[in-house]
């Protein structure tokens, strides 16, 4: 049994609620039950509320969490096919060497007597339902140009079941990992460099490790304008991969972190090339997305091509909501 069944019938026996690490996005299914979304900035803005209750905490494969975030008082069990990332820097109660998949049915088999607490478990729902609305109405921003919410939602609905989306690091990361909703995607981000660029030889590795696979690089025009020439690269091997932009004319991430500080704006503006002339210059498909109406049509035109294809998306300058 794979381990994201695993754990989702360990959440059933024990009565839990789960979140996860960007990194575990796409691992469970959105629409499982007990998945009350991610954790920390770009996760479910409710979810603190319910998570600083618990009297338990089940950590698998991760070693941190965002400060303030959890309780205080909890009784925290770690597992970690490396040992000495236990108590790494969280306060662990008890650690747990192995991996994930041969520890977790030894726990279900430990509480295959135990009754769930249903009070708690109903709790967890309305956290995530409520969720669940806030989510969808974000998602559903009209306009141009299109709310980075929307553009992740428009992602959601025409993806395959199966694709690999690679997503740079920036803005973007915490819009998708807020706003799109995994129905059996892999998700792959820079996890340990947070390396800026990452998206589009990602996806170059992807399609080469996985050729049936539909692969996208969601990216954004700071991360794309340092690695434009990987464009030829997919050319020359005829790698059949589209680039969704998130086009906003700046790095926004910085942008975002300079307003909360109240301090001047220096250095975030960026001077774009008409990146959809760029792409056609290097044997790609383009596309250009002026309002959220057109997103849909130009993604599904796109994910048929039989080449290269690139999606340029005017996107809003949206401020990222801080995380409550």
């Amino acid at each position: 049994m794979e381990v994201s069944e695993e754990i989702k019938e360990l959440s059933e026996l024990w009565g839990a609620g789960i979140l996860t690490s960007l990194g575990g996005k796409g691992l469970i299914d959105a629409s499982f039950p007990n998945l009350l979304g991610g954790i920390g900035e770009g996760g479910n803005p409710h979810a603190p509320e319910v998570f600083k209750e618990a009297d338990v905490v089940l950590m698998i494969g991760a070693t941190w969490w965002p400060e303030g975030y959890v309780p205080k008082n909890a009784r925290i069990i770690q597992i970690d096919k490396n040992l000495q990332n236990v108590e790494k820097s969280i306060p662990t109660e008890l650690g747990i060497a192995g991996e994930a998949g041969e520890v977790l049915p030894q726990l279900k088999k430990r509480l295959s007597t135990f009754s769930a607490n249903t009070e708690w478990l109903a709790r967890c729902h309305e956290v995530r339902d409520r969720w669940e609305a806030q989510n969808e109405q974000e998602g559903s921003q009209s306009g141009s140009p299109v709310h980075p919410a929307r553009i992740a939602r428009a992602l959601e609905r025409t993806v395959a079941e199966d694709a690999i989306l690679t997503l740079d690091t920036g803005d973007l990361t915490v819009w998708m990992n807020r706003n799109f909703r995994p129905s059996g995607q892999s998700v792959l981000f820079s996890g340990y460099w947070r390396t800026l660029g990452f998206g589009l030889p990602a996806a170059i590795a992807a399609k080469l490790e996985q050729p049936e696979k539909q692969v996208i690089a969601v990216v954004g025009d700071g991360g794309l304008q340092m690695t434009l020439a990987d464009l030829l690269t997919a050319t020359r091997y005829g790698l059949n991969i589209t680039v969704v932009l998130f086009n906003n004319g700046s790095l926004q991430m910085e942008r975002d972190k300079i307003k909360a500080a109240d301090e001047k704006e220096v250095g975030v503006e960026l001077t774009n090339p008409d990146f959809v002339k760029v792409a056609e210059a290097c044997g790609w498909q383009g596309f250009r997305v002026e309002s959220d109406t057109e997103l849909e049509a130009a993604l599904e035109k796109a994910f048929l091509a039989n080449q290269p294809t690139f999606v340029d998306v005017y996107t809003e300058q949206a401020f990222f909501p801080e995380t409550k």
